[in-house]
């Protein structure tokens, strides 16, 4: 959270995009693994990638002020790893003016959950 709190502090507009793998991924390392080299050529060079210990992972892209590139940002991951046979609900969240970056990693959680498995929710 420290990352995205000193990106946010830089940066106006700012997306983040919880990515919630699979149970049976989340438990496999080699799959995890594979989740975040796909994540990490996938998204831009600035933006930022960071993984926790439950198996998700949580991606923070600069420059992002609309809904519709921070859900095709979204597809182009869900994409990936599908591609990678791996299984994601993701959910995502785009800054409205000063939102905290605690409250916006909550709501890209809560898309998230909400989301079906293979799918992409926008935190509404």
């Amino acid at each position: 959270l420290q990352r995205i709190e000193d990106l946010a502090a830089a940066q106006r507009h700012l997306a983040v995009a919880v990515v919630l793998l699979d149970e049976a991924d989340s438990a496999d390392d080699t799959r995890r693994k594979e989740a975040a080299r796909q994540l990490l050529s996938t998204v831009r060079p600035n933006d930022v990638v960071s993984a926790s210990a439950d198996g998700s992972f949580l991606v923070c892209a600069v420059d992002v002020a609309e809904v519709r590139p921070a859900l095709q940002m979204a597809e182009r991951i869900a994409g990936a790893l599908s591609r990678s046979g791996i299984v994601a609900r993701i959910g995502v969240a785009v800054r409205d003016h000063d939102a905290a970056p605690a409250t916006l990693v909550r709501e890209a959680e809560a898309g998230a959950y909400a989301a079906n498995p293979g799918d992409v929710q926008f935190a509404d």
